[in-house]
């Protein structure tokens, strides 16, 4: 069953959201969200997939990417927040 504007992007939101709640919804990390992370030097392995802070980190790094702040000012907003 299709629906329309509901794609894999979406599921994989809805999913991460869940991760912390529900043992079966672990979706994977998606590349671009690897990839910026791995840009600022951000081990996501470091952290429990199923935890709020992962989530919350995965959601701040797509907002992040989607932002026209600069890699530098980022990289110091999330060690401050979740790394230091």
């Amino acid at each position: 069953m299709d629906f329309k504007g509901i794609g894999s992007i979406t599921v994989n939101i809805f999913l991460r959201e869940l991760r912390p709640f529900r043992e079966k919804s672990n979706p994977d990390v998606l590349p671009m969200v690897e990839k910026h992370a791995k840009d600022l030097g951000i081990d996501l392995d470091r952290f429990n997939r199923k935890s709020m802070i992962f989530t919350r980190i995965e959601a701040g790094l797509i907002r992040l990417r989607r932002s026209k702040t600069r890699y530098g000012q980022s990289k110091i907003l999330l060690e401050d927040r979740y790394l230091g």
